[in-house]
C-alpha cells in the first residue's frame, strides 16, 4: 500500500494505492473485476457506489492445483495393500499415563468440592 496526502490552504487531497501478488493454480481466463471490488461514497450522487476492474488475466501453463498433494505423496496407496498387515490387534489403555492422569483429574475434582464446601 502506498499513500501520498497533500495538505495546502484548508485543502486535504492524495492518493492511496495497493499492489497485489496473485499466484493463478489455473490456467484460463480471470475477469479481475470478479474479484476486486472498491466501494466508495460519491458525494456527487449523494450515494455509494462501486468501482470493479474492468482488466482480464490470461494465465498459461499447468494447473498447480494439485502440487500441494503431489508434494505430500508418499508412495502409491495400492503399491502398500501386498506388504500391509490386516491381522487384529487389541489395544490396551492401561498406561501409566492415562492413571496419572486420572489421578490428577481426581484430586483437582476433591480440591475444586474442598474449596466450594469450605464455606
Amino acid at each position: 500500500m502506498r499513500q501520498d496526502i497533500n495538505r495546502q490552504s484548508n485543502r486535504v487531497a492524495g492518493t492511496k494505492s495497493f499492489d497485489y501478488f496473485m499466484i493463478p493454480k489455473e490456467p484460463g481466463k480471470y475477469k479481475l473485476g470478479n474479484y476486486f471490488q472498491w466501494i466508495f461514497f460519491n458525494p456527487r450522487e449523494k450515494k455509494y457506489d462501486t468501482l470493479r476492474s474492468q482488466f482480464t488475466v490470461t494465465v498459461t501453463g499447468e494447473s498447480k492445483k494439485n502440487e500441494a498433494i503431489l508434494a505430500n505423496d508418499v508412495g502409491n496407496f495400492y503399491d502398500k495393500i501386498e506388504v500391509a498387515d490386516n491381522t487384529l490387534k487389541t489395544v490396551k489403555n492401561d498406561t501409566w499415563q492415562s492413571w496419572a492422569f486420572n489421578g490428577f483429574i481426581l484430586v483437582m475434582l476433591a480440591a475444586s468440592a474442598y474449596l466450594v464446601l469450605r464455606k
